[in-house]
């Protein structure tokens, strides 16, 4: 039943151009409280790791308030390169898996954000629902990356 309401991972991929070095980006893209500035919704971001350093393995929950409700969600580092990429799972309980990965090509003194994610929906009704919601989703995300943009060239 789920293979034939087309329930595979939904696939999103973006590319901005940001007129700062990766360098300048990365902290955007890695840091919570430069998270909590541009991605709508979020209240809080909070360490799950002691040692609050970013590795592979690092975790942390962040809080979402969306129009729709309330969710916690909770992420580990998969893989990172410093100021070129970093690869994290993502996971609402009941909700969703997501896999989401930033990398970042210096172009000369300007950055290439390319921004990727695969979203996999735990429940049937979701699925059936998607194609209601999902270019919702896809305008939020627009607007966070806009918002990005605007704050890592500002600073």
């Amino acid at each position: 039943m789920l293979a034939l309401a087309g329930c595979g991972p939904q696939e999103s991929r973006y590319v901005i151009e940001i007129r700062q070095p990766p360098a300048k980006v990365w902290p955007w893209v890695t840091e919570p409280d430069k998270l909590e500035q541009w991605i709508g919704g979020v209240k809080e971001i909070k360490p799950l790791t002691d040692d609050k350093v970013l590795r592979v393995g690092a975790r942390e929950q962040m809080i979402l308030e969306m129009p729709e409700g309330r969710y916690v969600m909770e992420s580990e580092v998969l893989a990172f390169e410093t100021a070129r990429m970093i690869r994290v799972k993502a996971v609402v309980p009941d909700g969703f898996d997501q896999i989401i990965e930033y990398t970042l090509d210096d172009t000369g003194g300007a950055t290439r954000l390319t921004f990727s994610s695969q979203t996999t929906l735990k429940h049937w009704v979701a699925n059936l629902l998607l194609p209601l919601w999902w270019p919702d989703a896809e305008k939020k995300l627009n607007s966070d990356l806009a918002r990005l943009k605007a704050l890592a060239e500002a600073s």
